[in-house]
């Protein structure tokens, strides 16, 4: 009974050990780059779109819509910044049970 309690303690520590060595690691891991991202604003958005709906079809049958209430297009930066985004995917959905 002694090494069963002795077991399950050496195994208690070890697993505390190395819960704290991952958030440390966490912790201490220097934060990811992140380049300048222009704000949202008409004046600065090389393109600025209001009241976006997009729907992606495929062989004639809704996928997917997204609506947003604004999008704006940076050229320099290439990247697209949309606000108040929702998106409804129509298509059959496919679960993998694992």
């Amino acid at each position: 009974m002694l090494k069963k309690i002795s077991f399950l303690v050496v195994i208690m520590v070890i697993v505390s050990v190395a819960f704290l060595a991952t958030m440390i690691w966490y912790m201490l891991k220097p934060p990811r780059e992140e380049r300048g991202k222009p704000t949202p604003s008409s004046a600065a958005a090389d393109l600025q779109l209001k009241k976006v709906k997009y729907t992606e079809t495929r062989e004639g049958v809704k996928e997917w819509e997204l609506e947003a209430f604004s999008v704006g297009y940076f050229q320099e930066e290439g990247i697209v910044i949309c606000e108040k985004v929702k998106a409804t995917f129509l298509g059959k959905m496919k679960f993998l049970i694992l």
